[in-house]
């Protein structure tokens, strides 16, 4: 059963964010990590510090002060071999069309050179930057959005407008690090990119209910841990077998109680 956050928790975690987000492009500008990356040839990324760090502050204001469990964000027991299997396959099927491509392609197949480092990249996404996103503004914003709103508009009305207002935040919040890499002139179009991709992983969290998926999900198509070379964009084939996958979730995967009645609304 999902439950409400303290709206002035909620405040509080909107407020602290961009200050957290300028914080830690900073440091991973500066070079803080770098040297633990280099130490163990990166396969701990200076991603994965900034993030597991911001992960522990935000949790606290989540789960200890928040009074918040695991299940108020769709984490539980019974979710856990469900996304480790889904991943998996979409993980195969990713590989297994970006390998086909590029043979199609190309003509032959050119090895990842540094598996080390490809590793240390997903396990990066994966505990760090695709987990602190999720669980902030699909496990958190949107949850706690749906939940103010769905007692004052229907149930439709409550789960699109929750959508839209969290990954707007979600989006705008990008803009300290795309300013921090210059990313100036495309930056109009990178915020409608990440604000279109996040109602497509909302979508999908509507669709699973299950956090953990969306985690994994996110991580692969951040960085897709290529066997091969691709010749192809490999994070849009994620992209597409994940909405796949959501497709057929509630086929494969029996839901105790849906938390968003997503049946009447047509997700």
């Amino acid at each position: 059963m999902i439950k409400k956050l303290n709206p002035w928790l909620l405040v509080l975690i909107a407020v602290v964010l961009p200050f957290n987000a300028v914080l830690m492009n900073y440091l991973l500008k500066a070079g803080m990590f770098e040297p633990l990356s280099i130490a163990t040839n990166y396969l701990i990324q200076p991603t994965l510090v900034a993030n597991a760090i911001s992960i522990v502050a935000f949790a606290a204001i989540i789960f200890l002060f928040g009074k918040l469990d695991l299940e108020a964000v769709l984490v539980s027991k019974e979710k856990v071999i469900p996304a480790i299997l889904f991943v998996s396959i979409l993980w195969v099927l990713s590989q297994l069309i970006s390998i086909g491509l590029s043979f199609f392609l190309k003509g032959d197949l050119a090895l990842t050179e540094d598996f080390s480092v490809t590793i240390g990249k997903f396990t990066g996404q994966f505990f760090g930057n695709a987990a602190f996103e999720e669980l902030i503004y699909r496990g958190v914003f949107f949850v706690q959005l749906y939940l103010i709103l769905k007692v004052k508009v229907k149930n439709r009305t409550a789960i699109f407008s929750a959508v839209l207002l969290s990954q707007l935040f979600f989006a705008l919040i990008h803009i300290p690090s795309r300013l921090m890499i210059h990313q100036v002139d495309n930056l109009v179009a990178e915020l409608l990119k990440l604000f279109v991709v996040g109602i497509i992983l909302t979508i999908v969290f509507i669709r699973t209910e299950n956090l953990l998926f969306l985690i994994g999900s996110h991580a692969l198509i951040n960085a897709p841990v290529n066997i091969t070379k691709p010749v192809f964009p490999v994070e849009l084939i994620v992209l597409l077998v994940t909405i796949l996958a959501a497709l057929f979730w509630n086929r494969l995967v029996v839901k105790k109680d849906p938390s968003f009645k997503t049946e009447p609304v047509g997700f």
